[in-house]
């Protein structure tokens, strides 16, 4: 007879704190889970932040935003170098003006047909009144322009007034260069909030990971405990004399069910024999 004390069914809140428990081979079960499910991860976020600092550093490097803040200013010096090229242009012709105004109309038709860009030019008097005038009527090859005008004094009172033709390209690539530089300025005052969301999106993502890990492999590994669990306390039933434990092995036919189906063999062939052995003794003492 077993000197065990008799096992009385446990309270619930001790049955409770027993399935919290966990043991070993869950912890072990879970690490291992864990790590194979974050190491890939790990790895992914280190490579990532390793591409993101190489685009940030070509994008964000002094030397490109600096090149992209001096295209404005290039554009505005070769505007500079035009409206020069335009007013010395204006002063040629205001040297070739004839003292007559009568022939002033075909010499600015002249000029104006001879000169590159040159939309119209007026003769005024100093008093303001037109004296002559000549405008190009062709449409510019380039497309759409702007006026730059060029005012030219004459020595005798009054002025000659040119305008001359710019594309209207020309303005539009300064405003798209001036907006590139901007934003490449406030790209590289984002620098480090951008390394800071992704790192934080990254690390978000390994530690979900590792929760979900953890919890797939706490519930494949209780599931696989509990089942052993059942084997040793059964086991300690039949230690205690219990022939008629059985374990239930369940639908699986994983090496634990082997076990349950083996131990459940046992116990019948224990309890075969044991019975042979009482039913020989009754014989015995019958005779």
């Amino acid at each position: 007879m077993s000197g065990d004390p008799p096992s009385g069914p446990r309270p619930p809140l001790r049955r409770a704190l027993g399935r919290l428990r966990v043991s070993r081979f869950e912890l072990t079960i879970v690490a291992a889970l864990v790590v194979a499910a974050t190491t890939p991860l790990a790895f992914a976020v280190y490579q990532a932040g390793r591409l993101t600092e190489h685009a940030l550093a070509f994008g964000l490097d002094p030397r490109v935003v600096d090149r992209l803040e001096s295209i404005p200013g290039l554009y505005l010096e070769i505007f500079r170098s035009r409206k020069q090229l335009y007013a010395e242009q204006a002063r040629e012709i205001a040297r070739g003006l004839p003292r007559d105004p009568a022939r002033g109309a075909r010499y600015l038709a002249d000029a104006v047909a001879a000169t590159p860009r040159l939309r119209r030019a007026a003769w005024t008097a100093a008093g303001g009144a037109v004296l002559a005038e000549a405008e190009n009527p062709a449409p510019e090859a380039e497309g759409e322009w702007r006026d730059a005008p060029a005012r030219v004094a004459l020595p005798g009172g009054g002025a000659l007034e040119c305008t001359f033709a710019i594309e209207a390209r020309f303005f539009a690539e300064v405003d798209e260069a001036r907006s590139v530089a901007e934003r490449s300025r406030d790209f590289e005052k984002l620098g480090g909030e951008i390394r800071r969301t992704l790192l934080r999106s990254f690390g978000a993502l390994v530690v979900l990971a590792a929760l979900v890990a953890a919890a797939l492999g706490f519930l494949i590994a209780r599931r696989t405990t509990r089942r052993v669990g059942d084997l040793v306390a059964a086991t300690r039933r039949l230690a205690s004399g219990d022939l008629a434990v059985q374990v239930d092995p369940g639908r699986s036919s994983d090496e634990v069910a082997g076990l349950a189906r083996a131990f459940n063999a046992m116990v019948r062939e224990v309890r075969e024999s044991r019975d042979r052995i009482v039913y020989l003794e009754k014989i015995s003492g019958w005779q």
